[in-house]
Protein backbone atom coordinates (compact mmCIF):
# COMPACT_ATOMS: atom_id res chain seq x y z
CA UNK A 1 0.00 0.00 0.00
CA UNK A 2 1.33 3.28 -0.83
CA UNK A 3 2.23 5.86 2.16
CA UNK A 4 0.24 9.34 1.66
CA UNK A 5 1.66 12.01 3.32
CA UNK A 6 -1.39 14.49 4.03
CA UNK A 7 -2.69 11.43 7.23
CA UNK A 8 1.36 11.80 7.79
CA UNK A 9 1.21 15.38 7.93
CA UNK A 10 -1.76 15.67 9.84
CA UNK A 11 -0.76 13.07 12.72
CA UNK A 12 2.23 14.88 13.49
CA UNK A 13 0.86 18.05 13.81
CA UNK A 14 -1.41 16.98 16.12
CA UNK A 15 1.04 15.85 17.84
CA UNK A 16 2.82 18.97 17.94
CA UNK A 17 -0.24 20.83 18.75
CA UNK A 18 -0.72 18.41 21.84
CA UNK A 19 3.08 18.95 23.47
CA UNK A 20 2.03 22.91 22.94
CA UNK A 21 -1.08 22.24 24.84
CA UNK A 22 0.65 21.19 27.23
CA UNK A 23 3.16 23.18 28.22
CA UNK A 24 0.49 26.36 27.66
CA UNK A 25 -1.40 24.83 30.35
CA UNK A 26 1.55 24.46 32.65
CA UNK A 27 2.94 26.95 35.42
CA UNK A 28 5.98 28.36 34.38
CA UNK A 29 7.49 27.81 38.35
CA UNK A 30 6.46 25.50 41.06
CA UNK A 31 6.80 23.65 43.94
CA UNK A 32 8.89 20.23 43.23
CA UNK A 33 7.54 17.04 44.49
CA UNK A 34 8.70 13.31 44.72
CA UNK A 35 12.53 12.64 42.47
CA UNK A 36 11.94 16.19 40.99
CA UNK A 37 14.44 17.43 43.61
CA UNK A 38 16.82 15.49 43.31
CA UNK A 39 17.30 15.77 39.22
CA UNK A 40 16.48 19.69 39.56
CA UNK A 41 19.77 19.56 41.80
CA UNK A 42 22.07 17.42 39.31
CA UNK A 43 20.72 19.52 36.47
CA UNK A 44 21.75 22.58 38.53
CA UNK A 45 25.25 21.17 39.37
CA UNK A 46 25.69 20.45 36.24
CA UNK A 47 25.29 24.26 34.82
CA UNK A 48 27.40 25.78 37.48
CA UNK A 49 30.14 23.44 35.94
CA UNK A 50 30.38 20.96 39.04
CA UNK A 51 29.71 17.76 37.08
CA UNK A 52 26.70 16.19 38.10
CA UNK A 53 26.44 16.53 42.21
CA UNK A 54 23.59 16.44 44.83
CA UNK A 55 24.53 17.16 48.38
CA UNK A 56 27.48 17.50 47.49
CA UNK A 57 28.54 14.32 46.56
CA UNK A 58 29.03 12.92 42.79
CA UNK A 59 25.26 12.06 41.59
CA UNK A 60 24.67 8.09 41.33
CA UNK A 61 21.58 7.38 42.95
CA UNK A 62 20.32 7.33 39.42
CA UNK A 63 21.61 7.32 35.78
CA UNK A 64 22.74 10.19 34.63
CA UNK A 65 20.47 11.00 31.13
CA UNK A 66 17.69 12.91 32.45
CA UNK A 67 19.44 15.73 34.79
CA UNK A 68 21.62 15.75 31.93
CA UNK A 69 18.92 16.56 29.23
CA UNK A 70 17.42 18.86 31.96
CA UNK A 71 20.35 20.63 32.40
CA UNK A 72 20.56 20.98 28.44
CA UNK A 73 17.36 22.60 27.79
CA UNK A 74 17.87 24.92 30.78
CA UNK A 75 21.28 26.32 29.18
CA UNK A 76 19.29 26.69 25.84
CA UNK A 77 15.97 28.20 27.26
CA UNK A 78 16.34 28.98 31.13
CA UNK A 79 14.16 28.15 33.68
CA UNK A 80 10.88 28.45 32.68
CA UNK A 81 8.99 24.67 34.00
CA UNK A 82 6.54 25.40 30.22
CA UNK A 83 9.99 24.37 28.24
CA UNK A 84 10.66 21.48 29.98
CA UNK A 85 7.06 20.54 29.13
CA UNK A 86 6.85 20.95 25.47
CA UNK A 87 10.53 19.48 25.09
CA UNK A 88 8.90 16.13 26.74
CA UNK A 89 5.87 16.54 25.01
CA UNK A 90 7.67 16.61 21.79
CA UNK A 91 9.43 13.17 23.42
CA UNK A 92 6.34 11.92 23.42
CA UNK A 93 5.44 12.85 19.96
CA UNK A 94 8.08 10.73 18.71
CA UNK A 95 7.33 8.21 20.93
CA UNK A 96 4.18 7.88 19.62
CA UNK A 97 5.19 8.09 16.21
CA UNK A 98 7.76 4.87 16.63
CA UNK A 99 4.88 3.08 18.23
CA UNK A 100 2.84 3.98 15.23
CA UNK A 101 5.91 2.56 12.95
CA UNK A 102 5.73 -0.88 14.83
CA UNK A 103 2.76 -1.63 14.72
CA UNK A 104 2.30 -0.63 11.18
CA UNK A 105 4.62 -2.86 10.20
CA UNK A 106 3.17 -5.59 12.21
CA UNK A 107 -0.20 -5.40 11.70
CA UNK A 108 -0.94 -3.24 9.21
CA UNK A 109 -1.95 0.79 8.68
CA UNK A 110 -4.94 0.41 10.47
CA UNK A 111 -3.22 -1.06 13.53
CA UNK A 112 -0.80 1.94 13.36
CA UNK A 113 -3.26 4.85 13.70
CA UNK A 114 -4.92 3.62 16.54
CA UNK A 115 -2.05 2.48 18.23
CA UNK A 116 -0.77 6.19 17.48
CA UNK A 117 -4.04 7.47 18.68
CA UNK A 118 -4.24 5.32 22.11
CA UNK A 119 -0.79 6.38 22.72
CA UNK A 120 -1.57 10.39 22.04
CA UNK A 121 -4.64 10.38 24.15
CA UNK A 122 -3.61 8.33 26.98
CA UNK A 123 -3.82 10.26 30.54
CA UNK A 124 -1.05 9.04 32.29
CA UNK A 125 1.56 9.83 29.69
CA UNK A 126 0.07 13.55 29.66
CA UNK A 127 0.42 13.93 33.50
CA UNK A 128 4.29 12.57 33.31
CA UNK A 129 4.70 15.26 30.91
CA UNK A 130 3.86 17.91 33.41
CA UNK A 131 6.60 16.65 35.58
CA UNK A 132 10.55 16.73 35.81
CA UNK A 133 10.53 12.74 35.70
CA UNK A 134 12.29 10.34 33.95
CA UNK A 135 9.28 8.56 32.31
CA UNK A 136 8.97 10.53 28.50
CA UNK A 137 12.57 10.59 28.20
CA UNK A 138 12.73 6.71 28.94
CA UNK A 139 9.62 5.87 26.90
CA UNK A 140 11.43 6.76 24.18
CA UNK A 141 14.08 4.82 24.80
CA UNK A 142 11.73 1.58 25.32
CA UNK A 143 10.25 2.67 21.37
CA UNK A 144 13.62 2.84 20.22
CA UNK A 145 14.23 -0.40 21.30
CA UNK A 146 11.19 -2.09 20.23
CA UNK A 147 11.75 -0.32 17.02
CA UNK A 148 15.47 -1.65 16.36
CA UNK A 149 14.12 -5.17 18.12
CA UNK A 150 11.61 -5.46 15.62
CA UNK A 151 13.67 -4.76 12.35
CA UNK A 152 16.26 -7.44 13.65
CA UNK A 153 13.90 -9.96 14.27
CA UNK A 154 12.30 -9.46 10.69
CA UNK A 155 15.70 -9.71 9.24
CA UNK A 156 16.27 -12.84 6.63
CA UNK A 157 19.40 -13.31 8.12
CA UNK A 158 22.81 -12.24 9.92
CA UNK A 159 22.08 -8.16 10.75
CA UNK A 160 24.43 -6.74 13.07
CA UNK A 161 23.96 -3.53 12.78
CA UNK A 162 20.42 -3.78 13.56
CA UNK A 163 21.33 -5.98 16.63
CA UNK A 164 23.85 -3.46 17.51
CA UNK A 165 20.99 -0.49 17.09
CA UNK A 166 19.22 -2.60 19.60
CA UNK A 167 22.01 -2.54 22.09
CA UNK A 168 22.18 0.96 21.92
CA UNK A 169 18.79 1.63 22.57
CA UNK A 170 18.71 -0.62 25.25
CA UNK A 171 21.82 1.16 26.49
CA UNK A 172 20.37 4.36 26.17
CA UNK A 173 17.58 3.46 28.14
CA UNK A 174 19.31 2.05 30.83
CA UNK A 175 21.31 5.54 31.12
CA UNK A 176 17.60 6.83 32.12
CA UNK A 177 16.32 4.65 34.65
CA UNK A 178 18.14 1.54 35.97
CA UNK A 179 15.59 -0.86 34.55
CA UNK A 180 16.16 -0.23 30.74
CA UNK A 181 17.52 -3.06 29.88
CA UNK A 182 14.42 -5.00 31.03
CA UNK A 183 12.35 -4.59 28.18
CA UNK A 184 15.54 -5.76 25.52
CA UNK A 185 15.58 -8.63 28.16
CA UNK A 186 11.78 -9.43 27.88
CA UNK A 187 12.10 -9.58 24.27
CA UNK A 188 14.86 -12.03 23.40
CA UNK A 189 12.95 -14.09 25.89
CA UNK A 190 9.97 -14.11 24.07
CA UNK A 191 11.78 -14.59 20.38
CA UNK A 192 13.40 -17.68 21.72
CA UNK A 193 10.52 -19.13 23.55
CA UNK A 194 7.77 -18.52 20.28
CA UNK A 195 10.59 -18.87 17.36
CA UNK A 196 12.14 -22.07 16.77
CA UNK A 197 14.93 -20.46 14.27
CA UNK A 198 15.60 -17.35 16.78
CA UNK A 199 17.33 -20.23 18.91
CA UNK A 200 19.77 -20.59 15.94
CA UNK A 201 20.37 -16.89 15.98
CA UNK A 202 21.25 -16.61 19.49
CA UNK A 203 24.91 -15.15 18.33
CA UNK A 204 23.57 -12.73 16.43
CA UNK A 205 23.22 -10.55 19.67
CA UNK A 206 26.50 -10.48 20.45
CA UNK A 207 26.64 -6.94 18.63
CA UNK A 208 23.45 -6.16 20.47
CA UNK A 209 25.39 -6.52 23.86
CA UNK A 210 28.61 -4.58 22.27
CA UNK A 211 25.74 -1.55 21.90
CA UNK A 212 25.02 -1.97 25.98
CA UNK A 213 28.62 -1.92 26.81
CA UNK A 214 29.60 1.09 24.70
CA UNK A 215 26.61 3.58 26.32
CA UNK A 216 26.70 2.50 29.63
CA UNK A 217 30.79 1.51 30.35
CA UNK A 218 31.46 5.40 30.28
CA UNK A 219 29.23 5.94 33.11
CA UNK A 220 30.62 2.66 34.41
CA UNK A 221 34.15 3.88 34.92
CA UNK A 222 33.01 7.50 35.95
CA UNK A 223 31.46 5.74 39.12
CA UNK A 224 34.44 3.49 39.58
CA UNK A 225 36.87 6.53 39.40
CA UNK A 226 34.65 8.61 41.90
CA UNK A 227 33.35 5.51 44.47
CA UNK A 228 36.34 2.91 43.83
CA UNK A 229 33.63 0.01 42.99
CA UNK A 230 32.34 -0.96 40.28
CA UNK A 231 28.46 0.69 39.81
CA UNK A 232 27.23 -0.07 36.29
CA UNK A 233 23.93 2.37 36.67
CA UNK A 234 22.97 3.52 39.64
CA UNK A 235 22.66 3.09 43.63
CA UNK A 236 19.14 4.05 43.95
CA UNK A 237 17.93 -0.06 43.74
CA UNK A 238 19.07 -0.98 47.53
CA UNK A 239 16.62 1.69 48.40
CA UNK A 240 13.71 0.71 46.66
CA UNK A 241 14.05 -2.82 47.02
CA UNK A 242 13.83 -2.26 50.80
CA UNK A 243 10.93 -0.12 51.12
CA UNK A 244 9.05 -2.25 49.50
CA UNK A 245 9.54 -5.04 51.86
CA UNK A 246 8.23 -2.39 54.67
CA UNK A 247 4.90 -4.05 56.78
CA UNK A 248 4.37 -0.11 58.10
CA UNK A 249 4.17 1.09 54.86
CA UNK A 250 2.86 -1.76 53.39
CA UNK A 251 5.33 -1.78 50.57
CA UNK A 252 4.53 1.65 49.31
CA UNK A 253 6.52 4.89 49.10
CA UNK A 254 5.51 6.47 52.32
CA UNK A 255 8.48 9.17 53.13
CA UNK A 256 7.99 9.85 56.81
CA UNK A 257 7.69 6.50 57.14
CA UNK A 258 10.53 5.40 55.18
CA UNK A 259 13.05 7.91 56.20
CA UNK A 260 12.99 6.44 59.80
CA UNK A 261 13.63 2.80 58.66
CA UNK A 262 16.38 3.82 56.78
CA UNK A 263 18.03 6.35 59.50
CA UNK A 264 17.73 3.71 61.96
CA UNK A 265 19.21 0.86 60.33
CA UNK A 266 22.23 2.71 58.44
CA UNK A 267 23.01 4.73 62.07
CA UNK A 268 23.30 1.63 63.80
CA UNK A 269 25.55 0.02 61.22
CA UNK A 270 27.71 3.60 61.03
CA UNK A 271 28.01 3.24 64.37
CA UNK A 272 29.27 -0.73 64.51
CA UNK A 273 31.68 0.72 61.71
CA UNK A 274 32.84 4.17 63.80
CA UNK A 275 32.39 6.06 60.53
CA UNK A 276 29.95 6.90 58.26
CA UNK A 277 28.83 4.56 55.64
CA UNK A 278 29.70 5.04 51.96
CA UNK A 279 27.41 5.12 49.29
CA UNK A 280 28.40 1.74 48.11
CA UNK A 281 27.91 0.40 51.76
CA UNK A 282 24.05 1.73 52.05
CA UNK A 283 22.60 0.36 49.07
CA UNK A 284 24.16 -2.83 49.54
CA UNK A 285 22.98 -2.60 53.22
CA UNK A 286 19.41 -1.49 52.15
CA UNK A 287 19.69 -4.59 49.71
CA UNK A 288 20.38 -6.84 52.77
CA UNK A 289 17.41 -5.40 54.81
CA UNK A 290 14.86 -6.17 51.84
CA UNK A 291 16.64 -9.75 52.24
CA UNK A 292 16.54 -10.30 55.87
CA UNK A 293 13.09 -9.30 55.85
CA UNK A 294 11.79 -12.13 53.02
CA UNK A 295 13.96 -14.68 55.03
CA UNK A 296 12.17 -13.81 58.51
CA UNK A 297 8.54 -13.53 56.96
CA UNK A 298 8.34 -15.23 53.32
CA UNK A 299 4.49 -15.42 53.84
CA UNK A 300 4.06 -11.37 54.77
CA UNK A 301 6.55 -10.62 51.74
CA UNK A 302 4.71 -12.69 49.41
CA UNK A 303 1.72 -10.87 50.63
CA UNK A 304 3.50 -7.50 49.86
CA UNK A 305 4.55 -8.75 46.74
CA UNK A 306 1.00 -9.29 45.02
CA UNK A 307 0.27 -6.19 46.49
CA UNK A 308 2.98 -4.94 44.58
CA UNK A 309 1.93 -6.44 41.41
CA UNK A 310 -2.01 -5.37 41.50
CA UNK A 311 -0.48 -1.43 42.27
CA UNK A 312 1.97 -2.11 39.01
CA UNK A 313 -0.43 -3.82 37.07
CA UNK A 314 -3.85 -1.63 37.12
CA UNK A 315 -4.14 1.05 39.96
CA UNK A 316 -3.47 4.68 39.22
CA UNK A 317 -1.43 6.85 40.40
CA UNK A 318 -3.18 9.30 42.48
CA UNK A 319 -6.20 7.04 42.25
CA UNK A 320 -7.60 7.84 45.38
CA UNK A 321 -11.15 9.01 43.67
CA UNK A 322 -13.44 5.67 43.16
CA UNK A 323 -14.64 6.19 39.68
CA UNK A 324 -11.12 7.39 38.31
CA UNK A 325 -9.86 4.39 39.67
CA UNK A 326 -12.72 2.19 38.57
CA UNK A 327 -12.45 3.36 34.76
CA UNK A 328 -8.20 2.89 34.64
CA UNK A 329 -8.61 -0.76 36.09
CA UNK A 330 -11.39 -1.23 33.76
CA UNK A 331 -9.40 0.26 30.60
CA UNK A 332 -6.26 -1.24 31.89
CA UNK A 333 -8.25 -5.10 32.08
CA UNK A 334 -9.70 -4.27 28.32
CA UNK A 335 -5.82 -3.79 27.21
CA UNK A 336 -4.78 -7.13 28.71
CA UNK A 337 -7.57 -9.12 27.11
CA UNK A 338 -6.84 -8.13 23.89
CA UNK A 339 -3.06 -8.35 24.32
CA UNK A 340 -3.51 -12.11 25.79
CA UNK A 341 -5.94 -12.62 22.56
CA UNK A 342 -3.44 -10.98 20.29
CA UNK A 343 -0.71 -13.74 21.91
CA UNK A 344 -2.92 -16.77 20.96
CA UNK A 345 -3.59 -15.46 17.67
CA UNK A 346 0.20 -15.23 17.25
CA UNK A 347 0.85 -19.10 18.48
CA UNK A 348 -1.78 -20.01 15.82
CA UNK A 349 0.65 -17.60 12.95
CA UNK A 350 2.81 -18.63 10.59
CA UNK A 351 3.86 -14.96 9.95
CA UNK A 352 7.58 -14.06 11.12
CA UNK A 353 5.43 -9.61 11.79
CA UNK A 354 2.50 -11.16 13.89
CA UNK A 355 4.09 -13.71 15.99
CA UNK A 356 6.45 -10.68 16.98
CA UNK A 357 3.12 -10.06 19.80
CA UNK A 358 4.77 -12.36 21.49
CA UNK A 359 8.48 -10.81 21.88
CA UNK A 360 6.29 -7.78 23.22
CA UNK A 361 4.51 -9.09 25.38
CA UNK A 362 7.69 -10.96 27.01
CA UNK A 363 8.64 -7.37 27.14
CA UNK A 364 5.89 -5.91 29.55
CA UNK A 365 5.28 -9.18 31.36
CA UNK A 366 9.39 -9.43 32.64
CA UNK A 367 9.06 -5.42 33.12
CA UNK A 368 6.02 -5.75 35.11
CA UNK A 369 7.65 -8.75 37.60
CA UNK A 370 10.49 -6.96 37.81
CA UNK A 371 9.36 -4.00 39.36
CA UNK A 372 6.77 -5.36 41.36
CA UNK A 373 10.07 -6.68 43.12
CA UNK A 374 10.42 -2.82 44.09
CA UNK A 375 8.42 -0.51 45.72
CA UNK A 376 7.06 0.73 42.45
CA UNK A 377 3.57 2.23 41.03
CA UNK A 378 1.80 1.75 37.43
CA UNK A 379 3.79 5.12 36.88
CA UNK A 380 6.57 3.11 36.33
CA UNK A 381 4.68 0.95 34.50
CA UNK A 382 3.43 3.15 31.96
CA UNK A 383 6.54 3.43 29.77
CA UNK A 384 5.58 -0.24 28.40
CA UNK A 385 1.92 0.55 28.85
CA UNK A 386 2.26 1.02 24.61
CA UNK A 387 3.35 -2.92 24.18
CA UNK A 388 -0.21 -3.83 25.36
CA UNK A 389 -1.76 -0.77 22.93
CA UNK A 390 0.28 -2.20 20.06
CA UNK A 391 -1.08 -5.60 20.44
CA UNK A 392 -4.74 -4.40 21.39
CA UNK A 393 -4.69 -2.34 18.04
CA UNK A 394 -3.15 -5.58 16.24
CA UNK A 395 -6.33 -7.68 17.16
CA UNK A 396 -8.88 -4.28 16.70
CA UNK A 397 -8.06 -3.74 13.59
CA UNK A 398 -8.03 -7.38 11.84
CA UNK A 399 -4.48 -6.98 11.85
CA UNK A 400 -3.78 -10.81 12.17
CA UNK A 401 -6.83 -11.51 9.55
CA UNK A 402 -4.64 -10.08 6.75
CA UNK A 403 -0.59 -9.59 5.98
CA UNK A 404 1.27 -6.69 7.62
CA UNK A 405 2.14 -3.48 4.93
CA UNK A 406 5.20 -2.44 3.76
CA UNK A 407 7.26 -1.22 7.11
CA UNK A 408 6.73 2.48 7.98
CA UNK A 409 9.11 5.00 7.15
CA UNK A 410 10.54 4.66 10.80
CA UNK A 411 11.55 1.28 10.61
CA UNK A 412 12.96 0.70 7.09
Amino acid sequence: MRWTRSPWTLAVGLLIVRALLLAATSEPHRALHGDEPAYDAAARSVLAGEGLRYHGEPFIWKPPLWPLTLAGVRAVFGEDMRVVVLVQGLLDAMTALLFFGVARRLYGDRAGWITLAMVALWPPFARESRLLQTEPLYMLGVALTVAAFVRFALAPGPAPWRALQCGLAAGLAAMVRPNGLVPLAGLVLGWLIAERQARRRVLDLVPALIGVVVVVMPWTLRNHREFGVWIPLSTGGGEVFAMGTSTRSDGRWHKVLWVEERNAVLRADSVALGRPLTVPEIDRRLYRLGLERWQADPGTQLRLLAKRFWRAAALPVGGDRPALRLAFVATLLALYALALRAAALALASTRAEHRLALPLLGAYALTLFALSAMAASSRYTEPVRPLLMILAAGVLSGGFATPARSAAPALR
